[in-house]
């Protein structure tokens, strides 16, 4: 879905919970030269808080969080804002915890280290995915999984995003 109005691109709205202080400034700036607008929120229930008020379109977890608490909160801000997209970030993660990130609907779940133009990327990205779903499927067989996406990305951005948890691509639909 393009969002222009009369030739200029409407800015995405971008909501970072937690103060990042690992990526920073980096992260600011790569929000902004995407035409990102982001506000920051203190935690869970400043988070809720701020949804209940504004229309955001992407939000950006703290990545001091377990994935357990994120998801705990995801399902919160879908009672509150079902379309808004959210980016998980984590410092640690098993196989398990991302395939029920997936299976939530996350739009991304990064693991550390992390990268400020890469997830800055990523969040411009989720904001303009007008149709997106993500599907976790989890092979008996093997110890590998795979996705099924049904995504606008771009066929290279979806081999990142599955390459970044060592997942195999399923093949389109």
């Amino acid at each position: 879905m393009n969002q222009e109005v009369a030739g200029k691109e409407l800015a995405r709205r971008v909501l970072l919970i937690g103060k990042y202080p690992e990526l920073g400034k980096a992260l600011e700036q790569g929000l902004e030269s995407r035409n990102c607008k982001f506000q920051y929120a203190a935690g869970s229930a400043d988070t809720l808080r701020q949804l209940r008020r504004t229309a955001y379109d992407v939000v950006i977890t703290d990545p001091s969080n377990s994935v357990d608490e994120d998801l705990a909160l995801l399902s919160e801000i879908r009672a509150i804002r079902p379309g808004v997209r959210v980016i998980l970030l984590t410092h640690h993660s098993t196989p398990e915890e991302i395939i029920a990130a997936l299976k939530a609907r996350v739009f991304l779940v990064k693991s550390a280290p992390f990268d400020p133009e890469e997830i800055a990327e990523f969040a411009s990205q989720a904001g303009t995915a007008a149709g997106w779903n993500c599907r976790a499927i989890r092979r008996r067989k093997s110890r590998w999984r795979s996705t099924r996406e049904s995504s606008p990305l771009r066929p290279t951005a979806r081999l990142k995003l599955c390459s970044m948890f060592r997942i195999s691509p399923a093949p389109r639909v």
